[in-house]
This record gives C-alpha cells, structure tokens and sequence, in this order.
C-alpha cells in the first residue's frame, strides 16, 4: 500500500469514527431501512479486523498502516485485549453444546418428555381398564347365556313331558294306569342371586340345577344318543320294530336296546333337540311299534305273533305307499288303535284319576 493510500485510509477511519456520531443530520439517524448508509457500521468492523491482525500478527504492528494516534489510544488499546480473549478462547460453533447455543432447551425437552411419559402411562391405564370391562363384560355374557338355556331347557323338558304324556294316552287306559304320573315342574320362586365376588361359577351352577358342579358332572355334558335321529324314511315296517329295539342292522344305535333303552333310561331329555318335523316322526314311530307289542299281547290266539302282526301291518303299509300317518288311519279304522276321540275320553278320565291320587 503506498503512503498516499495509508493516509487516505487513515483519514477515512477518523472521519467515522469522529465526524459521523456527532454531526450526521438527525433526519438520517432514524432511518434504520437505509442501513448501508449508516457508515459508522463499517468503521466498528474495520477496527475488529485491525485488532484481530495486531492480535493474530503482531509483527505487523510496524505497519504504516496502524501508525495513526486512533491505534496508539487507550480505548483502542483495551479493546485490542478484549478482542484478544475473545479470539484465544473462541469455540468451533460445531462443538458447541445445546444449552449454550438454546438455554434451557434442555429443561423444556426434560419438560416435554415427562409430559409424553405421563401419558403413555395414562394410556396404559386405559387399556388395562378397557380390557378388564371387556373381560367382565364376557363373564356376564356367559352367565347370562348359561341361564337363558338353563331356563329354556326346563320349560322344554316340561313340554316334552307333557307331549309324552298325551302319547302314552293313545295307547290304551290299562297301560296308563300301570304307568307313573309325570312329575309336576316347578318354577323357582325367587331369581338366582346375581353373581358377586364370592359367588363363582359352581354356585351359578348350584343355584340353577340344583346340583353342585364339584360332584363330577358337568351340566353340559351329554350322555351317548342324545344326539341321535331316528330314520326320515323307514322302507319296512320290520325296521321300524328293529330301530325301535335295536336289533338287526340296528343293534347298537343309539345305544344297546335300541331307542326303547333311551327311552327307559332318559325318557324325554334325550330327544330335546328335535324340532316339531323330528317329534312327530318319532310319535308316529312309537305308535306304530307301541300298536305292535299291544295287539300281541292283548291277542289269546297263539297263532298271533310278532312276525304275523308285522306281516299284516307290512301289507297295509307297502299298500298305503309307505305313508306312516296313512297306516295309523288304517289301525284306528280296524280298531287296533284306538281313534283320537276314543283316546281324549280316556285322556280326560286318566286325568280325573291323577287329579284324585295327588
């Protein structure tokens, strides 16, 4: 840099830093969107970068260029120290830690977790509540089942007794009187209690069989041949005295003994399952077998046998093209069964006879 130009540089950094703080027009200080003409700016820079070379270089202190008095002052003497420990202690802004370059991000983060912990264990919470409602919820559920079926079950079982009761009318008084009257069926008088924390499954139990389910038997289970269903369609009349006895190609369906076993053993329970198509099949084939055994054994002749009977009932069936409701007519008509109107005279005599015996 030649003489002329130090000193021009020179002038230039006296002018700043003295002619423009003091005697700038006023209507030029306010005018903060005009800021590159604020050149008082560019002096405060201009002294940085002198005070970062004496700092960095002080070899270069020789330098005309820092031969001016505003370099030998005080002021700029103090600020050249201030710079000079500014610079000796600066930090690589990438090694900078957070709290530094943002205070007290840190403790608003430590704020935001805690308050997102909060949370997912409120969450938490939620669920477990919900999946403990849903769990009671489904105990209800299957109780309330359990009792709807129990109750069910019962009012079947007392409808069935009494449908077998008219059946067994149809056969004739003797064999009714001979027989044991149906059991009466009794509501309960009062609701089973309502399940609590001491009231588990074996007193619902309990309270609606009238059984204890810690005597080995399970309510639901069912014995062998409740879940059987006689023939749609029986070709013969021979099968159906054979599915009736379980003989023959029958021996062991449902069980042994035939359905007349079942029917001993379980009376009606075994069969409540079946729909009104299913019992009147069933009815037709317990008068049709019942009409066999009866005209057996109210006969004198000894020539009258099961086989002749079922001969003769055979004839009539193939004849009557298989039809069980057609063949019934028929043994009401020749008076081997007796009619329906016969048979609710002698309903309603056997019922006065009940009556009277209760």
């Amino acid at each position: 840099m030649q003489p002329s130009q130090v000193t021009l540089f020179c002038r230039v950094i006296t002018v700043l830093a003295h002619w423009y703080p003091l005697r700038a027009p006023a209507f030029l200080q306010p005018h903060f969107n005009a800021t590159f003409l604020d050149l008082s700016k560019l002096s405060t820079i201009v002294i940085q970068d002198a005070a970062a070379i004496l700092v960095s270089h002080p070899d270069r202190a020789l330098h005309k260029l820092f031969s001016h008095p505003l370099f030998a002052s005080k002021e700029f003497e103090g600020y050249t120290q201030r710079m000079r420990s500014h610079l000796e202690n600066h930090q690589v802004p990438a090694n900078a830690s957070i709290d530094v370059v943002l205070p007290g991000i840190n403790a608003r983060l430590d704020l935001l977790c805690a308050e997102l912990k909060t949370q997912r264990e409120m969450m938490n919470l939620m669920q477990q509540q919900r999946e403990q409602d849903r769990q009671m919820t489904k105990q209800i559920l299957l109780q309330t089942s359990h009792l709807l079926q129990t109750s069910h079950q019962r009012q079947f079982d007392s409808s069935q007794r009494e449908m077998l009761a008219a059946t067994l009318f149809q056969l004739g008084a003797d064999q009714l009187l001979n027989a044991p009257a149906p059991m009466p069926f009794h509501w309960p008088t009062s609701p089973p209690a309502p399940p609590t924390d001491s009231n588990d499954h074996q007193s619902i139990v309990r309270n609606i069989t009238g059984n204890s389910a810690s005597d080995g038997r399970l309510p639901c289970v069912q014995p062998d041949g409740f879940n059987h269903v006689i023939q749609e369609k029986h070709c013969s009349v021979q099968d159906m005295y054979n599915e009736w006895f379980g003989i023959e190609k029958f021996e062991g369906i449902p069980v042994e003994g035939g359905i007349r076993s079942m029917e001993i053993q379980h009376k009606s329970k075994w069969r409540n399952n079946y729909d009104a198509s299913v019992s009147k099949r069933f009815s037709r084939l317990k008068i049709i077998v019942d009409t066999i055994v009866k005209t057996v054994a109210e006969s004198s002749d000894p020539n009258v046998t099961t086989n002749s009977v079922i001969e003769l009932f055979e004839e009539h069936f193939q004849a009557k093209k298989r039809s069980p409701s057609a063949l019934i007519t028929w043994l009401e008509q020749e008076g081997y069964k007796d009619s329906k109107k016969e048979s609710c005279r002698k309903c309603f005599v056997i019922f006065d006879e009940l009556k009277q015996s209760i």
